[in-house]
């Protein structure tokens, strides 16, 4: 999940372009941000993350979906403020960027206790990347390359 707060300028991956992009330093989207023009800065922790973002040192931030599901859970206030919220809480509300260029990274496959499936999908997409076919689709449906070499 690519996210910035409601009151941020950029609010698009056009606009985001050459902007610090936090995640987490176990994350592993440091060469998709690279790929978009972006510049990943590393945090320890979800809440130094949060906290860059908020002091506005860094554009937007980039968690894996359990994180950021987690992470509002935990803090509802950043979904929808409450009705009498002040101007900087409702500020602080995040804002989801939702980009094919994002969302065609997420993709996951899950096979509950089906190995020959995962085996089989796992093949076939290698065979596209190594063929360059999942690059001539990105271009097809995306209209740029969004593999990630």
């Amino acid at each position: 999940m690519l996210f910035t707060r409601t009151d941020a300028k950029a609010k698009s991956l056009e606009k985001l372009a050459g902007k610090k992009v936090g995640l987490l330093q176990t994350g592993q989207q440091t060469a998709l941000l690279k790929q978009l023009g972006l510049k990943p800065v590393s945090f320890a922790t979800t809440a130094e993350l949060m906290d860059a973002l908020a002091n506005k040192k860094i554009s937007a931030a980039i968690l894996n979906e359990d994180t950021y599901q987690a992470y509002l859970k935990e803090h509802p206030e950043l979904i929808k403020p409450a009705a009498d919220a002040t101007s900087d809480q409702k500020a602080a509300v995040l804002h989801k960027i939702n980009d094919p260029s994002i969302l065609a990274q997420s993709l996951s496959l899950i096979t509950y206790k089906q190995p020959k499936v995962q085996k089989l999908l796992t093949t076939s997409l290698t065979e596209l990347q190594d063929s360059s076919q999942l690059t001539t689709l990105s271009q097809k449906y995306f209209g740029q390359d969004l593999t990630i070499k």
